[in-house]
């Protein structure tokens, strides 16, 4: 008595009660101490049988047994699993491994629950995903998104002489890029 016949792995002690309570007897099966038993322990699988033997004021020994199963709690994927991304340049994330999934916070996301959102925060921002099986089970996980900035072309031009053709150096002052690509307009 008080047993459901299914847990989740990650269940807290359930709390056993037999009949007749008094005289008081005895629970034992898998990952029974007491008069609990701990899902979390017994890990997944089952059935599990949980018993409970008592004496009657007769002095006849009798048992009543309970089948329980504990169920995996699902193992969430995230794609990529270390994303970066450009600052304004959206990018899609997937989960898997569950039936239906929660993300948190929600800032920067196209959606806070399914599969699949686009993410573009601001900054780096680490995100919390909460997926459930098809037997309720609840795994989470986490992502940390990078937010590079956008790179900020720039240069400044100096004139070197006066004379006609006129000699004029262009110096790189962008920030953040990593390669370069001149274009002067005139094929070359």
């Amino acid at each position: 008595k008080g047993l459901s016949p299914f847990y989740c792995a990650n269940a807290l002690p359930v709390e056993l009660f037999g009949s007749p309570s008094t005289p008081a007897g005895v629970y034992y099966g898998k990952s029974v101490i007491g008069n609990l038993f701990y899902p979390s322990i017994a890990g997944a699988g089952g059935p599990y049988i949980i018993t409970y033997t008592y004496t009657d004021t007769a002095g006849c020994l009798n048992s009543a047994s309970v089948s329980v199963n504990v169920a995996t709690l699902p193992n969430i994927i995230v794609t990529p699993n270390k994303p970066t991304l450009c600052a304004g340049v959206p990018i899609l994330i997937t989960a898997s491994g569950a039936v239906s999934y929660w993300w948190s916070p929600s800032d920067g996301l196209s959606d806070s629950t399914g599969d699949r959102v686009l993410a573009d925060p601001e900054v780096t921002s680490t995100y919390m995903i909460m997926g459930i099986s098809d037997s309720g089970c609840v795994g989470v996980t986490t992502v940390s998104l990078s937010v590079d900035s956008m790179p900020k072309a720039s240069f400044t031009a100096q004139v070197s002489s006066v004379c006609t053709p006129k000699d004029i150096k262009f110096i790189n002052t962008s920030i953040g890029a990593v390669t370069y690509s001149w274009d002067f307009g005139d094929g070359k």
